[in-house]
């Protein structure tokens, strides 16, 4: 479902994320269309929605400091409308954002390409081969012990323990 919504460019016609960015308070994707008139794109995105059975979605918008805006989006095969079950999702969706956001470190992520030097990118890609400190230091003409000094900053700045993980990070995040 997700990778057809993205290989569509679907996010490109969702008037949810556009809506998020504009107001801080929860709203149904039902509400939002009422009384909208939807560019061809769109029709195909609800259409393609409610194949799936979407019959509607709660939308918590959540504004963070810097103006980045995070979207909480619980779909459901009914209309959302009952205040308890509103409230329900809403506290469900802050709870799963900041549980997202301690796990994913979004604020250490964002900033990682400027805070890491070359040559510590440098390091964690002979991390990536199986390097020692000493092989490292061999490799780029450095001491073992400055090679061991910038994989140690790289963990600090990733938040992370192991040269392993603050490798992976760095894999995932697309910058190696």
């Amino acid at each position: 479902m997700l990778l057809e919504y993205q290989n569509n460019d679907y996010v490109r016609y969702d008037v949810l994320p556009a809506a998020a960015r504009l107001s801080p308070a929860p709203f149904t994707w039902q509400g939002l269309q009422r009384g909208r008139k939807q560019t061809p794109k769109q029709v195909e995105l609800n259409d393609w929605a409610r194949t799936l059975g979407v019959v509607d979605a709660y939308a918590v918008p959540i504004h963070l400091p810097g103006g980045d805006v995070g979207l909480c989006v619980s779909i459901s095969n009914h209309l959302v409308e009952d205040t308890e079950e509103r409230l329900a999702l809403h506290m469900a969706s802050l709870y799963a954002h900041d549980r997202c956001q301690a796990l994913g470190h979004p604020d250490v992520a964002s900033s990682v390409k400027a805070q890491l030097s070359p040559r510590e990118l440098e390091c964690l890609k002979w991390v990536l081969a199986g390097k020692s400190d000493t092989d490292i230091g061999a490799i780029l003409g450095i001491s073992p012990n400055t090679a061991h000094f910038h994989i140690e900053r790289v963990k600090k700045k990733l938040g992370v323990r192991t040269r392993t993980q603050a490798a992976a990070m760095i894999v995932t995040m697309g910058y190696l």
